[in-house]
């Protein structure tokens, strides 16, 4: 099973610190805000990953912009292949969350 772990929390709480922890376990991927992918769509289409940069051949973000960012966590898991059951988004808003529990 598919698990995405939110982190809610105000800012510098110490959420990136708590997401790199749990997204160091061998089964677990930090991911970030993935919330950010929603912004601003008129600036770029690219998306920079925290992990490699924006390389065209990113292993997590390959394939996602902000025009399909409403499957990006079955995206993200594609792309990492099956060992990765967690996903760790630390966006920080209900909000964000809610758009995704079902």
């Amino acid at each position: 099973m598919k698990k995405i772990v939110y982190v809610m929390s105000s800012n510098y709480s110490g959420s990136h610190f708590l997401s790199l922890i749990i997204g160091s376990h061998s089964h677990f991927q930090h991911i970030g805000e993935i919330k950010w992918l929603r912004k601003d769509k008129t600036k770029s289409s690219r998306i920079l990953c925290g992990l490699c940069g924006g390389h065209e051949n990113c292993p997590v973000l390959s394939g996602i912009s902000v025009d399909n960012v409403d499957n990006v966590y079955d995206d993200i898991f594609s792309n990492l292949g099956p060992e990765i059951s967690g996903l760790v988004d630390t966006s920080k808003r209900i909000s964000w969350a809610e758009r995704f529990l079902h």
